[in-house]
């Protein structure tokens, strides 16, 4: 078996067992109840070229805790964490609940944080990308990159949302990842799931919109896995 093989494996394991799929549970028809459920426009994909992770480290990451509360936002933030974290080349720099815990401390972190996960910027195909210089100054970047244990890319998960039509439940998950060293936009990419309205059908389309994000991300950022 070849070890991109035993990578999915692992990812789909770790996922089940953060999301607990294959059971179900009161708390689980309570809790997804809970999560937001409105359209927002699918932005547009975008991949930079040229990004040289260190062939050492290879990619260490941070992930932005998803902007959701409750039960299903805090399973959202293990799954991604462990998603990555078992995935070869890549470094989980900080857990996304301990980055969630840290900015209920810190109002200037909260500030960072949440004026990256709620951008929402006009780039169209064809057109320079916006970095973070863009939006912030240069020592909101050191600052931020400081927080997140100096880990050289940060994922951030703007959107994550579900909508249920009685014999549907489908999802779209959007995410950002920017250099940290540069500030420069590496990749942006929309994420979509759907399946059979049921008791745990939102934690199941979550799990399979993080292992396609997982497999996606990963391709992007190494397009020559060793």
């Amino acid at each position: 078996m070849h070890v991109h093989h035993f990578r999915v494996i692992a990812v789909v394991v770790a996922c089940a067992a953060v999301f607990g799929c294959g059971g179900t549970t009161s708390r689980s028809n309570t809790t997804l109840s809970t999560v937001t459920t409105q359209a927002t426009p699918e932005p547009a994909r975008y991949v930079a070229l040229g990004f040289q992770p260190d062939p050492a480290r290879g990619v260490v990451l941070a992930i932005a805790p998803v902007p959701m509360t409750g039960d299903l936002a805090g399973r959202i933030d293990i799954g991604l964490d462990r998603s990555f974290a078992d995935t070869p080349r890549f470094q989980l720099r900080i857990p996304s609940a301990q980055l969630r815990t840290r900015m209920n401390g810190d109002h200037q972190l909260v500030l960072l944080v949440s004026r990256i996960t709620k951008l929402e910027d006009d780039w169209k195909p064809g057109t320079a990308a916006p970095g973070l210089d863009s939006f912030m100054e240069a020592h909101d970047v050191a600052r931020l990159r400081e927080v997140l244990m100096e880990a050289d890319v940060l994922m951030v998960p703007g959107i994550f949302e579900f909508r249920d039509d009685g014999k549907t439940t489908a999802g779209n998950f959007t995410a950002r990842v920017y250099d940290l060293r540069t500030g420069r936009l590496l990749l942006r990419d929309t994420f979509r799931n759907s399946m059979p309205a049921g008791p745990n059908a939102r934690v199941a389309v979550a799990m399979e919109m993080i292992l396609t994000a997982n497999t996606r991300i990963a391709a992007d950022l190494l397009p020559n896995p060793r």
